[in-house]
């Protein structure tokens, strides 16, 4: 559904089809694949990302976790059925520090969940430090909801001029909660809203984590979050498609809970199988 957000494909597009001039004698107009240099540069600095991974000691690679706020009750935060993202966070976090990742020592998952839910921990960066990138960004992406782009500009949480980000850092780890792409009233209306333009907050969010923070890897867990919903293409994506301009060539790992699997096909003339056999 949406391959290139979701990890089911890494890349991109890089050339399109493009007429290449008529041959007169055969009355044959040629079509030929053009390179998109937009999209050749992206690829290649995304391969390039992944490539480094590599050759960079695991103790000095920056990561976010990132858990997703589907809209439910407060205390769900990471929410997915059928997945216990509290305990998932746990062995991912245990796992990077046996892999000798600077993750140093986090608080138990139920206390963590409390402490983003409650705003315990924020990280704070001077509002004139990130307004010239969002706008930039905003510019090309948010042509559309420039009106509702502009309302949103009033709801940035802002402390003596500053952007004010709910999360916890530990060492090499941040750990938060995504951030509301619109008001936080229409959480519901919003969250799978493909035309809504995520407000000026969001997109310095995850700037934040890519300039300021200098992330190598981001790991979004939980259900879906709401970086694929965000305006643009939900294939071959272009630079002004609003994932790819939040999210830029930033490595992302995407663990997905799929609790509708398919049934598996019996073949034909076989006895089914009752259910405490399966």
């Amino acid at each position: 559904m949406l391959p290139e957000v979701d990890g089911r494909i890494f890349t991109r597009a890089i050339s399109f089809k493009a007429p290449a001039g008529a041959l007169l004698a055969s009355q044959f107009a040629q079509t030929r694949h053009e390179p998109e240099p937009s999209r050749v540069a992206f690829v290649a600095q995304l391969a390039a990302n992944w490539a480094g991974l590599r050759r960079k000691a695991n103790l000095e690679k920056s990561l976010a976790l990132i858990l997703s706020d589907y809209p439910a009750r407060r205390g769900r935060g990471g929410y997915a059925i059928g997945l216990d993202t509290q305990a998932s966070m746990e062995a991912i976090v245990e796992a990077l520090s046996v892999a000798d990742y600077d993750v140093g020592e986090t608080k138990p998952p139920s206390d963590l969940m409390r402490a983003l839910e409650d705003s315990r921990h924020r990280a704070r960066l001077p509002l004139e430090e990130i307004s010239p990138p969002v706008r930039r960004i905003a510019a090309g992406v948010h042509r559309r909801g420039a009106n509702r782009l502009g309302r949103a500009r009033a709801r940035l949480r802002l402390s003596r001029r500053r952007l004010s980000f709910l999360l916890l850092r530990v060492r090499q780890l941040v750990i938060a909660l995504q951030p509301d792409r619109g008001a936080r009233a229409a959480r519901r209306e919003t969250y799978h809203d493909a035309e809504a333009p995520p407000r000026h907050y969001y997109v310095a969010f995850y700037l934040w984590l890519r300039h300021r923070r200098a992330i190598d890897v981001l790991i979004h867990l939980g259900t879906h979050g709401t970086l694929e919903w965000l305006p643009g293409k939900s294939a071959m994506l272009g630079e002004d498609c609003a994932p790819e301009a939040v999210l830029g060539p930033t490595p992302l790992i995407y663990p997905f809970i799929i609790n509708d699997p398919a049934k598996p096909r019996r073949p034909s003339g076989a006895p089914a199988r009752s259910p405490s056999a399966i």
